[in-house]
């Protein structure tokens, strides 16, 4: 009788989510360098609310507290074949049952080609299809032209707005609420599945 073997995936075999363009995949310790470069990005870090410099304690400070909170948060490193190019990820509300989405296209050759519009889409889906939410929100600083974009596209509504949230380059800017329920979404949904 031939004996088996049992073959170890790599991280990029893993996926917990197909889409499109990009599979989604659980965190390992061996993304901190991905996180710490792409946090540390003046283009990435002026879109997120971290102002000060990451390094590799910090970024595996909060993967920690990412595994220790997997009831409540679902963080996912996109890949476009098996090369980590982002990360994105849904907090969630059970009571409620509201899922907040927060996307990061790191790698500057995959930003505004689809990758993002696509990981969202990915996520949603499993937000209302499997987890069962009733709803989800999207929050973008105003002057976040490609996040504003990628929202729309993805079906979400303007909800409103909390004037001059964040400070940067000199300013304050607003950060625009995004909300959207499941029969918003669908339509939009099942014409990017149908769309070559």
């Amino acid at each position: 009788m031939k004996k088996q073997t049992l073959t170890v995936p790599t991280l990029s075999d893993l996926v917990f989510l197909r889409g499109r363009k990009v599979t989604l995949r659980p965190y390992s310790e061996k993304d901190i360098p991905y996180l710490v470069k792409w946090i540390n990005d003046p283009e990435i870090r002026k879109y997120v609310t971290r102002t000060m410099p990451a390094n590799e304690k910090n970024e595996q400070d909060w993967l920690n507290r990412i595994h220790s909170q997997e009831k409540d948060l679902v963080a996912l490193i996109i890949q476009v074949k098996g090369v980590p190019i982002g990360n994105i990820g849904l907090g969630i509300n059970w009571v409620e049952r509201i899922g907040t989405v927060g996307i990061i296209i790191g790698e500057e050759k995959y930003q505004s080609s689809g990758f993002g519009k696509d990981a969202s889409m990915t996520l949603i889906e499993y937000a209302f299809n499997t987890l069962n939410l009733r709803k989800i929100e999207w929050m973008a600083k105003s002057f976040n032209e490609r996040s504003l974009a990628c929202a729309r596209s993805c079906g979400f509504k303007i909800e409103g707005r909390m004037r001059e949230e964040y400070f940067f380059d000199g300013r304050y800017w607003d950060e625009i609420i995004h909300g959207m329920f499941k029969s918003e979404w669908l339509p939009k949904y099942e014409a990017y599945q149908k769309k070559k």
